[in-house]
């Protein structure tokens, strides 16, 4: 959709028509004898309300992931500004856990975590679809356990991930 209403204005119709006979322009508002039609004004106010509701299609932001890691495993802490939807799998060779968040997105401020435990390391990115993938590296298998807290005064909206040893 997006893409078809930029192909239309980038490539606007002509608005301004001769007439056989006199070969002068033959426009009757005032817009389209300065070259302005009122189409390609709508073509332009149409892409920026669906720019715009791209932009809000994003219903979450990561804005830090903490690890910390304990004698009973390894958790790691995502900060959220909204509840989130989520899937995590863990896959093997190397070992890792798959953090999928649809309709999130990282914060432009988002600094990954060292590692800690027996995350080695820490990445994202973003899948075709547009959902954020986080995954951490693992130095030994793991059986993630996940649950979503909600705020209190201290901290937001959190997804915990537990890594608990073997």
């Amino acid at each position: 959709v997006i893409s078809h209403a930029l192909t239309r204005i980038c490539n606007p119709q002509k608005t301004l028509k001769k007439t056989a006979k006199t070969g002068k322009h033959n426009s009757s508002s005032r817009w389209e004898r300065s070259g302005v039609s009122v189409a390609g004004g709508l073509r332009f106010v149409v892409v920026l309300v669906l720019l715009a509701v791209g932009q809000v299609a994003t219903a979450a932001t990561v804005g830090s992931i903490r690890l910390w890691s304990g004698p009973e495993g390894t958790r790691a802490v995502f900060e959220l500004s909204a509840p989130i939807e989520h899937r995590v799998f863990s896959l093997s060779d190397p070992d890792r856990v798959v953090i999928d968040l649809p309709d999130t997105a990282a914060a432009d401020s988002l600094v990954l975590p060292e590692p800690r435990g027996i995350v080695t390391a820490v990445r994202t990115g973003l899948r075709p679809d547009g959902e954020l993938r986080v995954v951490l590296e693992l130095n030994t298998p793991a059986k993630p356990k996940t649950f979503l807290l909600a705020p209190n005064e201290a901290y937001g909206h959190r997804l915990v991930i537990d890594l608990p040893d073997g």
